[in-house]
């Protein structure tokens, strides 16, 4: 399902813009695969397609990580927010087909 792509890839533009100790693309595919886990739980809840379908697909995109110069703020950090933050809060417009992500602060990085 596209809808859980194009999240995940707006989330990630924002992180991707402080340095750390891993390659900035495995930092990327690692968040990446994180946030398409959870931002697919979400959306099969809501929507009845099967998880591991939209996770797939979701993963396809992770092409997004090739040639990353650098990752600002904390992946890991992130990654924890994004999995203890309810599918309610973290896409709050489930029950009309409105999968916008909030994105936690923790994800945030600062330009």
């Amino acid at each position: 399902m596209r809808v859980a792509v194009s999240i995940v890839c707006a989330v990630l533009g924002v992180t991707l813009s402080a340095c750390g100790d891993d390659d900035p693309e495995d930092q990327c595919r690692k968040l990446f695969s994180a946030l398409c886990t959870k931002i697919s739980k979400c959306v099969a809840e809501s929507s009845g397609l099967p998880e591991s379908e939209l996770r797939s697909e979701c993963l396809e995109e992770a092409s997004i990580c090739e040639g990353a110069e650098d990752v600002r703020g904390d992946v890991d950090a992130c990654i924890d927010s994004v999995n203890s933050t309810s599918c309610d809060e973290l896409v709050p417009g489930r029950d009309d087909g409105d999968y916008e992500v909030s994105t936690p602060d923790e994800c945030m990085a600062d330009a």
